[in-house]
């Protein structure tokens, strides 16, 4: 009852109220308000309509006289409920009498004059254009309302109030529900046509490469349109153009009717939508790239990145570097690391873009190397590092002291790394755009310091090796089963044969190479084991090792494709199967059987080569099991469909329209061009504006930024001087193509953001958590509100941690504030269009009564009408299951038709928790449903839609009021608070100045000099005298 109990003192407030104005005196108030009612006046009240309701109803129309029984009902809940309290009892009585008195017999005249009022409507027929066969409003409400007014003109001789009256109230009700199609005129086609192709010019004002978002207010647009990943200008414009061809059709069909202006037919209006819609996106789209670029804010840019393009492209010179600077002093490394295993990586795996609502790449997820260091700390002596341009050289590494002094080269400039210091290595690297191109390292080269002793891995690599000699010993002295399926197959046909003679030759050919392979292991483990041998020597013996193992691990491979296993055949097997329909006598299967012990057997040497590499290169065993473990590339466009915006082409989906790089729209020449970023192209454009040779730079043959960078004709070939516009574009080129392989997104926001939206989220999800009809949007709030919650606490436990470079549980800052914030807009979206509760509403009136009674509010005209108008549309607001839809366009795609959502319960107990519809369009709501979503119509559309709106704007026009009459208002001289400005007033400042009291500057600073004193009560009693 508690409900209803809030709801019952909200509405007898509101009774109360309607006596206020009719008395003078406090003690008439006191007895107005003495409107509450006990159980015994309600029972009574309820008695005394015992007749009415069995008879007297009967004369009145269905709706109003239901709205009258539900009230009855309510008083019958009220009554029969023990915990019922006083407050139940008065809005009870009052419902009942406020319902009966809105009761109304209409006439038949009454009747008569609606049927006028909607004859216009009825005799369009629900025909916009003869021509197009096109509507003016929807088919099922027009068949009700030609089902309604028919029926209203039938009954217009009949006699019988009941029946006029229900006549009048069906037809006002399908009247109302009668909302207009959407209708497009012409003349606003061709507006949007305009405005797009106005658009559309702006393919030459950027860069089809550049990247931006579209932003901003889209104007109803789809919010799927504002990107969380930026995307270039030519593929957004691709998208858009590609689908353009429709709107312009649908333009020309409805230009070649002539005698038309305007037509409601759904696929004219959605292509007049969809070239709207594009033209605002074209338009909201804007670079994220403004600033200006130099020299030196190139070479930064390359220098943020050193560390991994050093990883992925020039690890030799890096050891070169360690290895010589280790030969002249001791070094420390970070913790858990060596010289064998120097780096410190930062690797983050993108999770997958599908967690994303608001992004149009493919789906997939990426991983991604994003800080690669070799951090060294010299512990000993002092060395010296050769440089240029603070990169070394490549020169000799020299000790402080002698060696200095004495092998110091003239003209190099040397770096001190003195004792107790720390550096990192890579810092002094330079990549080149040749490394790039030759995907240098690629091949895992053996590092310097290779171990010449034998290895642990290698006696394990010979004991294995006597095992497969073993099994080789078995299967050999077991190949008389292949002489027995000879004999077996000589009594088949030709075909099998053939095919018998296939397997045959094919399964003893890959044997005997298996062999070959397990002899070649054995011997060069045997070659590798004889004493005293050079580093070289040991290096070109595990060299031997190791190929003889991939050789190994190739047979192996080859030998499976003759064997089944767990229902899984190798295919050579599968075809021979299939080719004698499975004829188990014509198999060798004892053969293939000790065959396939002899392959067990060769894997644990394959196993132990693979050891062998990590003890006798651990440098490279390291990087690849890097690579392997994150499934890292050295190419930087990552190509395949899993890619993640690591090309301007990206792979797209964006209404089922798929484009790749081909696709792009580019401006220079008359066919597309493939232009995504290539870092080696990138890194070769920033060498060539570093050196700074000024006829290199306008030769077009060398320099790029005319036919790859430049799309919109900005630099005229031989033109180039390396200009600040150049270098911007230099710059933008190679932060693009550095981004695309290092970064997971477009660094924007930082982890004090994500603590700011995080805290949003938790007072979000506490005003949306009690209703069912957020629980699709809020749950997924809460689950990525914990996650990053959870990402945060990471970010906190590391005490390096860096925005958009770290990349706690996997994630950057950025991806972070995504993800929340597109969860986050998802739900406040649903907020707004549901911005207030029924239970809000009605404690709201409650308390403003309250207030009246204490006299905190004044009971105005303004003030009564609105809380009576507010309790009304409350106790009448009806469910929004009435104002669901479909398109028609959408065909069989299914939608929820009913939400839990209402006012009361069937049986009339209140829903303070449920939610008012705010909204005044057309409005999708997610649901956790199989349908997935409820569509609202717009208030236009729908009686029951409207009585949500007419609550919203009675309970804002109360909230308005009560806003006014509680803010304080300031009245420049009125000190003592009164209302008016006069004597009084200057004398409260004058007593103020004497017993020195403070006085608010903003009310007793008259004469506005900036302080309170007897000068402005002077200045108040003047102007008193002047108004005398």
């Amino acid at each position: 009852m508690l409900r209803r109990r809030i709801l019952a003192s909200a509405m007898a407030s509101v009774m109360a109220i309607g006596s206020v104005a009719v008395v003078a005196s406090a003690e008439d108030t006191a007895a107005a308000t003495k409107q509450v009612k006990t159980k015994a006046d309600l029972e009574a009240l309820v008695k005394s309509y015992d007749s009415f309701r069995a008879k007297e109803i009967n004369d009145y129309g269905s709706m109003s006289g239901e709205k009258f029984l539900d009230a009855l009902e309510y008083a019958d809940n009220v009554i029969n409920d023990s915990a019922s309290t006083v407050d139940d009892y008065t809005v009870a009585y009052q419902m009942v009498t406020a319902t009966y008195n809105s009761l109304k017999i209409y006439t038949t005249e009454e009747l008569a004059t609606l049927i006028k009022a909607n004859k216009s409507k009825y005799d369009s027929k629900n025909i916009l254009n003869d021509e197009l066969n096109d509507n003016l409003y929807d088919g099922d409400k027009w068949d009700k309302f030609v089902s309604e007014y028919e029926s209203a003109e039938d009954v217009l001789d009949s006699k019988d109030s009941r029946i006029i009256s229900d006549a009048y109230e069906s037809l006002t009700d399908a009247a109302a529900n009668l909302g207009g199609l959407t209708v497009v005129t012409k003349a606003q086609f061709r507006t949007a046509l305009k405005n797009y192709e106005t658009q559309k010019q702006n393919i030459y004002r950027y860069d089809t490469w550049r990247r931006g978002t579209v932003s901003g207010d889209l104007g109803g647009v789809d919010d799927s349109w504002k990107f969380s990943v930026n995307t270039s200008y030519g593929a957004l414009y691709s998208v858009i153009t590609n689908d353009e061809t429709d709107f312009y059709n649908m333009y020309d069909e409805l230009d070649s009717y002539k005698n038309v202006s305007k037509t409601s037919k759904e696929d004219i209006v959605k292509a007049y939508k969809k070239a709207s819609s594009y033209a605002t996106i074209l338009g909201a789209w804007a670079p994220d790239d403004t600033a200006r670029a130099s020299k030196a804010t190139v070479k930064s840019l390359i220098d943020k990145y050193r560390g991994v393009l050093v990883f992925n492209y020039d690890r030799d010179d890096a050891y070169a570097l360690l290895d010589q600077i280790a030969a002249k002093t001791t070094l420390g490394y970070d913790k858990d690391k060596s010289a064998d295993e120097p780096w410190t990586l930062e690797v983050a795996e993108k999770v997958s873009v599908d967690d994303y609502s608001n992004q149009w790449h493919n789906s997939g997820s990426v991983t991604k190397l994003t800080e690669a260091h070799i951090n060294v700390k010299n512990t000993k002596d002092a060395v010296y590092i050769p440089t240029k341009d603070n990169l070394w050289t490549g020169d000799p590494i020299l000790a402080a002291g002698d060696d200095y002094k004495t092998n110091k080269i003239s003209g190099v400039s040397y770096k001190l790394f003195s004792k107790g210091s720390t550096i990192d290595l890579t810092d002094y690297i330079n990549v080149t755009a040749a490394d790039v191109n030759a995907h240098k390292n690629d091949a895992y080269a053996p590092a310097v310091a290779v171990k010449a002793e034998k290895t642990t891995a290698g006696d394990e690599a010979r004991t294995a090796v006597a095992a497969a000699n073993k099994a080789i010993a078995a299967n050999d002295a077991n190949a008389t089963n292949v002489a027995a399926v000879d004999t077996a197959v000589a009594a088949k046909d030709a075909k099998i044969q053939e095919a018998w003679k296939t397997f045959k030759t094919g399964y003893l050919a890959a044997y005997a190479n298996l062999k070959t392979a397990i002899k070649a292991v054995e011997n060069a483990l045997n070659a590798s084991s004889s004493t005293a041998k050079t580093a070289t020597q040991a290096s070109s013996d595990v060299d031997a090792i190791l190929a003889a193992g991939d050789d190994l691990k190739a047979a192996i491979a080859a030998m499976n494709e003759y064997f089944g296993e767990n229902g899984v055949n190798g295919a050579a097997l599968a075809t021979y199967g299939n080719a004698i329909s499975w004829d188990s006598t014509l198999i060798p299967w004892d053969a293939t059987g000790a065959a396939k012990e002899v392959v067990k057997a060769a894997q644990p040497i394959v196993d132990s080569v693979a050891d062998i590499k990590k003890e006798a290169y651990p440098r490279d065993a390291f990087v690849e099991e890097q690579y392997t473990k994150y499934g890292l590339s050295n190419d930087v466009e990552n190509e395949g469909t899993d890619s993640y915006g690591d090309k301007i082409g990206e792979w797209i989906f964006k209404d089922y329209v798929q484009l790749t790089t081909d696709a792009i729209q580019t401006t220079k020449g008359k066919t597309a061009q493939i232009k995504h970023v290539d870092l080696a192209t990138a890194l070769e454009l920033a060498e060539l504006y570093i050196e700074g040779d000024k006829t290199k730079l306008a030769d077009a043959a060398q320099n790029d930024i005319y036919n790859l960078c430049d799309t919109t004709g900005e630099f005229v070939e031989g033109s180039a001087k390396g200009s600040a516009a150049e270098w911007t574009v230099v710059y933008r080129y190679l932060s693009y193509a550095l981004s695309d392989k290092y970064d997971l997104v477009a660094a924007k926001y930082t982890k004090a953001q994500v603590a700011d939206l995080l805290e949003k989220s938790y007072d979000l999800a506490e005003k949306t958590g009690d209703a069912g009809l957020f629980a699709a949007h809020h749950d997924t709030l809460v689950d990525v509100r914990k996650e990053a919650s959870e990402w945060i606490a990471a970010a906190n436990k590391e005490k390096k941690y860096k925005d958009n470079v770290s990349a706690p549980n996997g994630v950057l800052a950025t991806s972070m504030y995504d993800k929340l914030k597109n969860a986050y807009d998802a739900l406040e979206k649903d907020y707004n269009a549901f911005k207030y509760s029924f239970g809000e509403i009605y404690v709201a009136l409650s308390t403003y009564a309250e207030m009246i009674d204490e006299g905190e509010l004044v009971p105005n005209d303004t003030l009564k009408t609105a809380m009576e108008q507010t309790a009304l549309k409350l106790s009448t607001v009806e469910s929004l299951d009435d104002a669901l839809y479909k398109d028609g366009w959408e065909g069989m795609a299914d939608v929820d038709w009913t939400i839990d959502n209402d006012a009361y319960t069937s049986d009339r107990f209140f829903n303070d928790y449920n939610r008012v519809f705010t909204s005044n369009d057309n409005y999708e709501l997610k649901t956790k449903t199989t349908a997935g979503k409820a569509k609202i119509h717009k208030p236009d559309d729908s009686s029951a839609a409207k009585s949500h709106k007419e609550l919203k704007e009675a309970y804002e026009a109360l909230l308005a009021e009560v806003t006014k009459q509680t803010t304080p208002t300031t009245v420049l001289g009125d000190v003592n608070g009164d209302g008016v400005v006069n004597a009084l007033d200057a004398a409260a400042i004058l007593k103020a100045v004497v017993n020195n009291t403070a006085i608010d500057v903003a009310v007793g600073d008259y004469n506005a000099d900036g302080a309170v004193n007897a000068l402005d009560a002077a200045a108040i009693l003047k102007f008193v005298v002047s108004k005398a």
